[in-house]
């Protein structure tokens, strides 16, 4: 192979590795699993809010049990992906943002005189709205639509003061969840 060769075929691979560097291929399923998940937790808080003589514990029993499911299956995901080398250097990023994002939610939940009324549920929402978003400014266009979804959504719940906790949970279900199963049609179509 002779030098101008050698130099367009390390062009080429240089061009595969920058695609590769900006592309997050997430789980759909994860995004589903969370975004359920997060409806489920607005609508029982609605519940609350609407019940409040009524309300017991039990009610957020499918809340809990759908909060293990979702926590064990990405403990699996993560743990399977690092084992196969399937995380880019990207997508342990997106991780990250993720984390530092439900972890920054999961303290501005516990501060409930500065945060007060529906302010968790907004909170949790832009928690989920910043990886989506993240991961759209890197080319997914979907993530991106579910980003502005559950932003959209925030502004609209505060404006509905009677229900908030069921246009919330529709933000989760249609940004989040919605935004996984479309990015797993798309694999899926891909793939063949």
């Amino acid at each position: 192979m002779n030098a101008p060769e050698a130099r367009e075929q390390l062009d080429l691979v240089d061009r595969v590795l920058a695609h590769a560097e900006r592309t997050i291929h997430p789980s759909g399923t994860l995004f589903v699993l969370w975004g359920v998940v997060a409806a489920v937790l607005d609508l029982t808080f609605q519940a609350i809010y609407w019940f409040r003589g009524a309300f017991t514990w039990w009610w957020f029993a499918p809340a809990v049990v759908l909060y293990a499911v979702a926590l064990t299956t990405t403990i699996a995901y993560v743990n399977r992906a690092r084992r196969c080398d399937r995380l880019s250097i990207i997508e342990a990023q997106y991780l990250r943002v993720l984390f530092i994002s439900l972890c920054a939610a999961g303290v501005a939940v516990f501060c409930g005189n500065i945060f007060n009324g529906w302010a968790d549920g907004a909170i949790w929402s832009i928690a989920y709205a910043i990886p989506l978003t993240f991961i759209g400014v890197q080319g997914n266009r979907i993530a991106l639509a579910g980003g502005i979804v559950l932003f959209a959504s925030i502004l609209v719940a505060n404006f509905i003061p009677n229900a908030p906790g069921i246009v919330l949970a529709i933000g989760m279900l249609v940004g989040y969840a919605g935004a996984g199963i479309a990015i797993e049609a798309e694999r899926a179509r891909a793939n063949g």
